[in-house]
Parts: C-alpha cells; structure tokens; sequence
C-alpha cells in the first residue's frame, strides 16, 4: 500500500461494479502513455549518452578499469541464481512440508507422502501447461521462421517487424490485454483454448525471433551459395542446409518459448476467461486462497517446466552435433 497503478487498474476491472469498467479502460490508456513516456526518455538518454562518450572518448583522458565493475556484476549475477535455486529448493520443502512457520528455518517435518495427494491436481494443471506451451513454442518458431526466410534479403523490413514484434514486451500487459480482450469477444474466441495458445503467442514471438533472427542473420551466405549451385533450391535447401545449422538455436528459442508460455499469468486469465487452467493460474489461486504448501507445489512445477525443456534441448543439441565443428551454437 498504496498499490501501483497497474494493480489498481487490475482492481477496477475485476471489481463486481460495472460502472469501474470504464475507470479500468481510461486507466490503461493512462498506463500506456506512461510507459510511451519512460521509452521516449529512454531513447532521449540514450542519444545524450552517446554524445557524452564520444566527447570522453576524443577528449584524450585515459579509460576506466573495468574489472571491478565487470566484477561486481557477476558476482551480482551469481547472487541472483543462488537465490533463484534456493527459492526453488524451499518451494519443493514447503509443498511436504504440514507446517513452516516463521521464523523457522526449516519446516516441523516432511511427509512425502503429501506428494500423491496433491498429484491429480498437478497432474491435470501441468498437463494443459504442457500443451500450451508446446504449442506456442511451434506456432512461434514456424511464423519466425517464415518470416525470416521470406524477408532475408530485406534489412529493412526484418527491422521493422523485429520492433513490432516486441510491442507486446514493451507495453503494459493491462494496457495490451485490455485491447485483446475486447477484439476476442467480438470475435467470439473468449474462453477458448485458441486465444490463450494466440496470447501466449503474441508474447513468445519475441524472444524467439531474438533468438532466431540473429543466428539466420550470421549463416554464411556462401552455404547458401554452394548448395544453390549444386541444385538445391526451395525447401530442399532449406532442410538440407538452413535448418541443420539452425537447430541449437532453433531448440533453444523452442525452450524459451515454452518457458515464456509457463510463466503467463494475466494473458492467460484475460483469453481464458478463467476456464483454462495452467499451473500459473492455479499457484495464484492457491496462494489468494490461503492453501500455502498447494501453492509450493504449483510454483515448484512452474519453476521446472522450463528448465526441463531447457535440459532437453541442450541434450538433443548435443546429440544432434556430437563430434561435429564448426556447428553455430
């Protein structure tokens, strides 16, 4: 207290009085022209950040050593994943653990055995996460990869989707979902399972095409080249030459994308309409809920969707190109 704007707008739009509804919208568009603020003054930074460096740099003064910074960042680096592993490890004790209560470091005790009672749950909330997720991560590296071989020739137009791909990342969830929401009710696609795989979408693409577009962009042309002389041509060449040299990116933006689709929580309630259950969804409603250990259980789940499938990418890549070189990675 007092909340952010965000989760005040949040309020207004779930609250049981109609008459906030209209409140909600004008405070989105408020949150969207916030946020165009912050990136206009982001970029305005950025070019007098520019001019400050270069001035420095022909002013003739000796650099900076950087090795403490560079230090000092990744030992904050190293932080942050100690302390995502540690919150992950208390998750998995919480969630077979009856009783933790502060300030105890560790629960009473452990019963696995609350494992199998809260298994039918799990079960049926990891299983539609599951399939949302896979789905998204194909949907998004085929549009990607589309896209990309349509338009490798033309810098330009890569350029300008690469930016509006990422408008969804840049904008304010609320501000995006609202605008969504009201397009999928007309089109009467609310509640279904194809406007939640089309949000979850939306929100992948960019990171994949982060991803994939970057390592399109750094083949060697001659490949290319060669394979066309000898004559490849179409999709033979492309299953031939492109997507070989592309699979280790190509399974690594598959993980993200499937991690990304894991962690949704509003765009999932929004294009759900509260009927499709993902373990995102269910942890909130258990921790709103009071059910503590439920909740563990349904963060701990969340947690290991994605690194899963980031293990079973980097095995797959591995296997693929074990004993090769010369192989992007």
């Amino acid at each position: 207290m007092p909340p952010p704007l965000g989760v005040v707008v949040w309020q207004w739009f779930t609250a049981s009085r109609l008459e906030l509804r209209a409140q909600a919208f004008a405070g989105s568009v408020l949150l969207l022209a916030v946020a165009l603020g912050a990136l206009a003054a982001a970029w305005g930074g950025s070019r007098l950040a520019r001019l400050a460096l270069r001035a420095y740099s022909e002013s003739g003064h000796r650099g900076l050593r950087a090795e403490r910074p560079f230090r000092l960042l990744a030992s904050l680096i190293g932080l942050s994943f100690t302390l995502a592993i540690s919150a992950m490890a208390a998750l998995g004790l919480r969630s077979v653990s009856p009783m933790w209560r502060f300030p105890a470091v560790f629960g009473d005790h452990l019963e696995l055995g609350l494992v199998a009672q809260l298994a039918p749950s799990l079960k049926m909330a990891l299983g539609s996460t599951v399939t949302l997720a896979c789905s998204t991560a194909i949907a998004a590296i085929a549009l990607v990869t589309l896209i990309n071989e349509s338009l490798i020739d033309d810098v330009r137009w890569r350029t300008r989707i690469g930016v509006l791909l990422f408008a969804p990342l840049l904008l304010p969830q609320l501000a995006f979902l609202f605008g969504l929401q009201s397009l999928l009710v007309r089109l009467q696609l609310d509640g279904t399972w194809a406007a939640v795989g089309w949000e979850h979408t939306l929100f992948a693409l960019p990171y994949v095409w982060g991803l994939l577009a970057a390592a399109r962009a750094q083949l060697d042309p001659r490949l290319i080249m060669t394979a066309r002389t000898l004559g490849a041509g179409g999709l033979r060449l492309w299953w031939a030459v492109t997507l070989p040299l592309l699979l280790r990116p190509t399974l690594l933006a598959g993980a993200v994308a499937f991690g990304v689709s894991a962690a949704l929580y509003l765009p999932t309630l929004f294009a759900g309409a509260g009927r499709v259950m993902t373990v995102a969804t269910e942890a909130t409603s258990a921790a709103s809920s009071g059910n503590l250990r439920l909740a563990a259980a349904y963060g701990a789940a969340q947690a290991l969707a994605p690194l899963t499938a980031l293990l079973f990418a980097a095995l797959i890549g591995r296997a693929a190109f074990s004993g090769r070189q010369g192989v992007p990675r």
